[in-house]
Formats: C-alpha cells, structure tokens, sequence
C-alpha cells in the first residue's frame, strides 16, 4: 500500500491528467476468531457481581492484548456496555480449537431497571459474537435510564471497530479510552503542503488532528473531479499508513431560504394620518400581511394582506376608522438574516443528503478514523429570531405541537386567544406573530398573530400565552430532527461518532433527549480564553447539556485558544499560539478537562498558508509548541482516572435561553429569572461553595442540586408537572425568589404565603411558613421566615434579580467538591510538577508505565544525563548524545523562515531548539 501511495504522490505533482477514479479495494483483514459463546448466569441481582464464561475458537493465532466486550440490551437499546481483559497467553491458544476465557467477573450496575436483558459479548476487532438472555431483580432506584451509545465502525480493510461512549463522556474505542490532545487541520489541495505538514506532526509526535476544509467538504454546488477524489483518498491513506487519528468536518450546507422575523415587529410606517396605500421597501419580499394600531390606545383596527411589487416592495391598503395618529406594521416572507446560512426545511437539505451519500461512497476511511464533526455548518448557531416559512417547518410544527398537547382544546387552553380559537393543529403550526403591542386600555402587552393555513389572524396576551415558548422550543428542536438525521445518513456508511461544536449558550438541538440510540452522538467546547474563565465561555454548559441528553454522549473541546478569539483583531495580546507550556497551554487545557473535555483539539493547529499574524492560535508557526502538544497527548493517554471523572455541577432551571441576545428566555413577561444568558460572555454562574452552575431545559440529569425559579405563570404553568415530579421523586431542589401564582404548583407553593417584608440585609423576600418537618435556615427577627429545607427540597424565597452576576445565596451543599483547574488536574492526570529551581521548570509523568521527564530550560544551562536514562531526546526528536546537554532558552525574535510545510515562512524559528529535554527512564 505504502508504494501505491508514493506512486500516486509522484503522479499527482507530475501530471494534471490521471486515468479515471475508481474506488480503491484494499487488502482484507483476516478474522483471528472464527466463533464466541458466551454463559452467563439466567438471572442476577443489581448491584451484584456474577461470573460469565466464554469459549473462543481462534481462527489464527490471536493478537496480545485481547478484550472483550460485554452489552446489555433492552428494547433493541444498550444500557450496560463493559470491556473484559482477560489474561491470556496467545501461543497456548491454537488455531482451530476452542478455548475457554473465564470465570471472568463483571458487575451489574445497580441503577438499570429489574427486567428481562438480551446480552452481546465478542472480541474487539472481530466479526462474530454471541447472544443471550439474562433476568435482573431488585428494586428500581428510580434514576434515569440512559442509553448507553455504541457503534461499530468497519474500515476500509473490513475491519470492524466496536466503540461506545460511557455515562462520563468519555469515548472508548475497541475496548481502550480515546482521549486525544490534538488539532485542526487546515487542509489544502497542495499534496507537497499536506504531506510535509502531517511529516512534521509526525515528527514531533502530534497523531490526532480532524480536517477542516479541503476536498472533504460535500458542497452541493460543487463537481469534484477524479483527481479530487484521489487526493483525498490519498491523504486518508496516509494518515492510516503513519500511525494518525483523525476526523472529518465538512460544513458544506451554505443553505439559505425565506422566513419571517420573530416575534415580529418588522417593517413599519408611523404616524399615519388618513387612509390610502401605505408602502415599505423589502428585500426580495415573498408576500406580506399587516396590521394597523392606534397609537394613541395601542389597539389594533385593521388586519389585511399586503400587496408585493416589483419584487422589492410591499404595501397596504389602510383604511383608518377615524381621524388620528396610527402605526402600519408589516410581517414579510423574505430571505433569511445575512449570514443565516443554516435552511434545512426545503429541497436544499435532501440534495445535500444525496451529495453527501454521493462523495463518502468515493472514499474508503481506515483504521485512524474516529469521528464527523459540524456536518451541516461550521459553528452553528441556529437564530431563534427567524421562522422558516417553508411548509415543512409549519408541517413539522403542528406534528410537535399534537404530540404536545394532543387535542386543540388543551393547545388554545395553552396559548390563551382572545376571540377566536385556532381550529386545528395544522393553522397553529403555520401561525406567525406579526408584532407585539401594548394595549394602553386593557394595560397587557398584546401579540398579534396570523396562520397562513387558516388564513386568520389572532391576538393573544402575550404574558400569559404558551405560543412563544411553544415557538422558540421547536425550532431549536426541528434543528435537532435535522442534526440526528445527517448524523445517521453519515452513520450508516461510517459507523463513527457525530458531534456538534456548542457555538452557544444551551439550546435544544444541542441534546439528544429523544430517548433513542440514533442520532448525534455529543458537543465540542469552543473556548477560548486563559485559564478557568474559559469555563464560561461554550464551555462548562457544554457538560451541562451532555448531560442533560437521554443517552450518554463525548464531550471534547473541539476548538480553544489563548486569549480572545478575534483572528481579524489587529492585537490579542497573546504570542504565536501560546505564551507558555506550562503556564498558559497547559493550564488553560487543564480548566477545560475541569469542566468535563475528554479531548481537547487546539484551534488551526497547523494550516495552509498565509497564517503571518503574530498573535495566531498556529502552532506550527513556532514549531516547538507541537511537542507541547504531542507531550500533552501522551499525559491524556496514561491518565486511567481521567476516565470516569465527572465534575461537580449544579443546574439551574428552567433554562434562561436567548443564544443571540440579552433578553430574558421568557422575554419579554419576566415570568423566571436566571443568571447567565450571555453566551459570550455568562452563561454559567458559580455558587458560593465554588461549583458552577449551569443552564438545563429539564430535570432529569442526575445532580447534586438543581435551582429553581418559576416566579408565575406562563412559566409556572409550562414547568409546573416536571418540578413536582422531581420533588416527589427526592431530587435536591433549591427553589429560589418568588412564587406569585401560588396553587399552580402546590408541592411548593404549600410552604409559601402572599405576604413580603425585608429581612435585615436588606434583602425584600417572600414570607414562608414552615412545616413540622422543616428546618429553618433564615428568618427575620420578627420570626419571618425566608429560608428553610425540608427533606431535599430547599426554599429561600429572597428577591432574585434578573441581571448578570446574580448569585444564588445560601444553598445547602452537599459533600460535593469542585477540582483545583490546575493542580487538581495534574493530580487527576498522574503529572507531577518539579521544583527544578529558577532556570528550568519540570514535570514527570508515566508513559506505559515509563517515568517520563521533561525539563525546559528558562536560561542557557547544562545537565548531566541520568545513568539510569533510557532515551534523551529534543522537542523535535532528535537524540541527545553524551553525558551532559546543554539546554538554551528558544530565541524568540521574529522572523520569516521558509520550509515546505510552511512555504510562506514562520514567525518563530524553534525547529531545532535545545530549550526542551525529554527524559525516559529515570531522573
């Protein structure tokens, strides 16, 4: 294979003709396991340990190291998923005659459901496997049940790959954790340029990268040649040949289409004064409806249909019933916000569909591929201020809203009309709002709204009505129907995990809670910053909605950087990629493996040209930083505790929600208030003890304590089922502020009364009446109380504020602790930090069970080399000879050096620094 490859290197460089593509057949893998069976007892106790026994008949002589995976499955789904290591000696297992593994002891989770289970156990790396039923007893612990996410990846050799994804976001791929410290790669269509970039990776040690841009990219727009396609195949073949894992993201559906602004308010002429045409210019308007209010009341007195001409105008033919002073407000179809480039409910999505299909049936992956990130856009970032127009979405609407509330009746009880009452579900799926207006004489903020498919309009009071959070919440939901369903299409021609980068605050699509084992698979953090603030920014929410999905997700940071993320910022006051091992590319990885990353991909790693700036986040710009990297990755592949480590996190909710705004989720009633809502900037907040907390749209995650504020209705109405069920099912709860429409929620509501006063911090709270089995926290000297618990559910009723920077006050925590971001995680990752006194820092690690050192040098010095040493090395590779080295700070002097991987120079020429030694063996 290698030699095809170099063949097709030379071609490529020497020749614009080539014969025709053909899809490569590849050599394949030979099955060491010709059959498994697997025993294990008929039924077991949750909690309980049992022994299971398994017969394996080799095919061939069987690889070192051989596992085993074990599956328990309900309903078609995984809800238990183990790796078995048994230890085993290849050369007394002979080929053709079955052998016997076990008793090999595993566990029963004890927080499955008691029930009947079909098993599914074989070898990783092996076709075949074995089947069979077992009976669990005990008692249910009531806690949720998540599927476990599994897949089976085959690659181009016909190799299968067993993976899952266990309930601390963690993926394991044939039986082993995959916690990869890597990066982007900028692809170019250069083969000289990608072939030395990957053989300067590979020097340095970087094996993780995922493709960003370049011939992967399945643009609907776009023929791609056979040449195209062979390029491709040959840089997959390369990366399979020398040793890399690697992704895949292709953002290829720049998909516009037409919809309406949301909640309306759109083009409008004021202070009209007689009746006649009223006219406002649009662009590329598709057809038009208005409405006419009074000013002077706020009173709406005239609905109609407007008029578009010329294709750049609409207008209305206003008839005023008396003299006065009006307002002419428009709602248009037309396209889409500039730069909105995310439609999927048209032609568009399903052409792309079939390219995608087209492109990946022309490549074959390898054994190096590991997942599909952002296969609709790049970043996306749906906005919730848009509402296609295109029937699907208003069909997909009216599905959601029946299966919500199952009869019209319930949805106009709901909703809340004034006047008329949607009559089916179909005119309420395709009902806009024209604009919100504040009705002077019935003093409440009226939405006015118009259904295409009935043809009416409507008015609701909008401070009461569930139309807007109905509206808000599908359309990040019909994203979610469109991310799961790409994510399938790609899985079924390459079984591998699909994930999206959380380019902003919480929001709907962003969880897998449909309770299946389809769909995506997980998030990526994009954070940037120094240190832990980086947290705050899309990224300890990110662990927050992992675990807010119904099945268990990857969590990794699939882009970061130091400093402020603004490339096109003619300052960021940072150097070329980062300032310091240690102090700042550590340290800010550090803070996100803190807040749950299980990988963590540095933002344009390595990329094409033209990268001069000297602030870039590119490494390879100052090669030495590679090894940074390279060193980090080893440190990840070691860490066995790393694993199962969840952060402590506390959730608040309901979810204060406007990604691309300040407003309030329940903008614009203030029926909830939350912290946070920013989401480049908080939206998260940390509580007193120094656990973040963090938005949820539900209550089902398992935490340590979720806060709640539902202030009155129509918050305290949408939310009301879900809080009480939590309470009686003893989930910690800390319901914070008021509690206005008391009766809606009476499994909370019975502990508060209608009266106020202000305590003697000055705080103004909702007075509180214990029961006899509460226990008072915070009262007034007058004896009012304004803060007790009873049971698992906590009440301080001070007046929360709705602003950025509020913090919950009081809470009742329990043992749960949060990580140091640094040294915490060193410890969690088995590094220890060396005090090599003021001219060099140090730290050691265990590689496969060989002590590693690395010691870099802050001014030119010399170190006798351990006797004991196994290997000394450079950053760059290269061997260190003798008994003594010399190490001399980098020179950091901007330059311009040229190399074939980077043709347009670097700025930091640290290729062949002697600043870094890199110790095996002892020190």
């Amino acid at each position: 294979m290698k030699v095809l490859l170099v063949a097709i290197a030379v071609v490529l460089s020497a020749s614009p003709a080539l014969a025709v593509y053909d899809v490569p057949n590849y050599a394949r893998d030979t099955a060491c396991v010709e059959s498994i069976s697997a025993s294990l007892p008929q039924t077991a106790a949750l909690g309980s340990r049992v022994d299971a026994l398994f017969t394996v008949t080799p095919r061939k002589q069987l690889n070192e190291g051989l596992a085993l995976y074990l599956y328990l499955l309900k309903d078609g789904k995984v809800y238990d998923a183990q790796v078995i290591r048994p230890h085993i000696d290849p050369t007394k297992c002979p080929p053709g005659r079955p052998f016997a593994i076990g008793p090999c002891s595993i566990s029963i989770p004890a927080d499955l459901a008691p029930g009947g289970y079909e098993f599914r156990a074989g070898v990783y790396t092996e076709n075949v496997c074995a089947t069979g039923s077992i009976r669990l007893t005990g008692t249910p612990t009531g806690k949720r049940q998540l599927v476990i996410t599994t897949g089976r990846f085959v690659d181009k050799y016909g190799t299968p790959h067993y993976w899952h994804i266990n309930k601390a976001h963690t993926l394991i791929w044939d039986g082993k954790p995959f916690i990869p410290a890597g990066g982007m790669f900028i692809y170019d269509r250069d083969w000289n340029l990608v072939k030395a970039q990957l053989d300067l990776l590979k020097r340095y040690g970087v094996r993780n990268i995922y493709l960003h841009l370049g011939v992967n990219q399945p643009y609907p727009w776009k023929d791609y040649s056979d040449e195209d396609y062979r390029f491709f195949q040959s840089t997959i073949d390369y990366l399979d040949d020398n040793g890399f894992t690697y992704g895949i993201e292709f953002q290829a559906l720049e998909a516009k289409g037409p919809g309406y602004d949301y909640p309306g308010g759109g083009p409008s002429v004021d202070h009209v004064k007689e009746s006649g045409v009223v006219r406002v210019e649009v662009k590329e308007p598709r057809s038009a409806v208005f409405l006419v209010s009074d000013n002077a009341t706020g009173r709406v007195v005239q609905y109609g249909t407007a008029r578009v001409v010329d294709n750049k105008t609409v207008e209305a033919d206003v008839k005023l019933p008396k003299s006065g002073d009006y307002r002419v407000v428009f709602q248009v179809d037309k396209p889409g916000p500039d730069g909105f480039v995310m439609y999927y409910w048209d032609d568009k999505y399903e052409n792309y569909v079939a390219k995608v299909r087209e492109h990946y049936s022309k490549i074959r992956l390898g054994p190096g591929f590991r997942f599909l990130v952002d296969p609709l856009w790049n970043e996306m970032n749906t906005n919730h201020g848009f509402v296609p127009s295109a029937p699907a979405f208003a069909e997909q609407f009216s599905r959601w809203l029946k299966d919500r509330y199952g009869t019209i009746e319930k949805l106009n009880d709901a909703w809340k009309p004034i006047g008329s009452k949607w009559p089916t579900f179909s005119a309420a799926g395709s009902t806009v709002s024209i604009a919100r207006i504040d009705d002077k004489l019935a003093a409440k903020l009226m939405q006015h709204c118009y259904s295409r498919s009935a043809n009416r309009f409507y008015a609701i009071d909008a401070c009461a009505s569930q139309f807007n959070y109905d509206v808000r919440e599908f359309i990040g939901r019909s994203l979610l129907h469109y991310c799961n369903d790409i994510a399938d299409v790609f899985k079924q021609l390459n079984d591998v995990p699909v994930i999206y980068k959380a380019f902003s605050d919480v929001d709907w699509w962003h969880i897998n809670d449909t309770g299946l084992a389809s769909g995506h698979d997980g998030l990526g953090m994009e954070s940037y910053g120094n240190g832990e603030p980086m947290l705050m920014f899309m990224g300890a929410h990110v662990f927050g909605e992992c675990e807010q999905a119904a099945k268990t997700t990857w969590l990794i940071a699939t882009e970061t950087g130091e400093g402020n993320h603004q490339d096109a910022v003619l300052s960021r006051n940072k150097s070329i990629g980062y300032t310091d091992r240690l102090t700042t590319m550590y340290a800010n990885y550090n803070a996100l493996i803190s807040g749950g990353a299980k990988g963590i991909y540095q933002f344009n790693m390595i990329g094409g040209r033209r990268t001069q700036e000297p602030w870039t986040d590119n490494l390879s710009r100052d090669p030495r930083q590679l090894e940074w990297l390279a060193t980090y990755d080893r440190i990840l592949a070691n860490a066995a505790a790393l694993v199962d480590y969840k952060p402590a996190m506390y959730f608040r909710f309901p979810a204060q929600f406007n990604p691309c705004s300040m407003g309030l989720y329940s903008e614009p009633c203030g029926d909830f208030y939350n912290m946070g809502g920013w989401w480049w900037r908080e939206p998260i907040e940390r509580s007193q003890n120094g656990i973040w907390i963090v938005p949820s749209i539900s209550l089902a995650p398992d935490a340590p304590m979720f806060i709640v504020n539902l202030e009155k209705a129509p918050a305290s109405e949408r939310f009301a089922a879900e809080l009480t069920d939590a309470v009686r099912a003893g989930k910690r709860i800390t319901m914070i502020g008021f509690r206005k429409d008391l009766g809606v929620i009476p499994a909370v509501d019975r502990y508060y009364t209608n009266d106020y006063a202000v305590n003697e911090r000055g705080r103004r709270f909702q007075v509180l009446k214990p029961t006899a089995t509460s226990r008072v926290l915070g009262k007034t000297a007058r004896g009012q109380v304004w803060n007790l618990i009873d049971g698992s559910l906590q009440i301080n009723s001070e007046e929360v504020f709705g602003q950025h920077g509020y913090q919950p006050q009081d809470l009742v925590t329990g043992s749960e602790k949060s990580l140091d971001p640094y040294d915490g995680v060193f410890d969690l990752l088995g590094v220890e930090l060396l005090d090599l006194g003021p001219d060099l820092t140090g730290f050691k690690f265990e590689d496969n069970g060989v002590p590693t050192t690395v010691i870099t040098a802050r001014s030119k010095i010399t170190l006798r080399v351990p006797k004991d040493a196994t290997d000394c090395r450079y950053a760059n590779g290269y061997k260190a000879n003798g008994a003594e080295i010399t190490l001399e700070p980098v020179n950091r002097m901007l330059t311009n050096a040229h190399y074939d991987w980077a043709p347009d120079g670097i700025l930091i020429d640290s290729l062949n620094t002697t600043e870094t030694i890199i110790i095996t063996g002892a020190y």
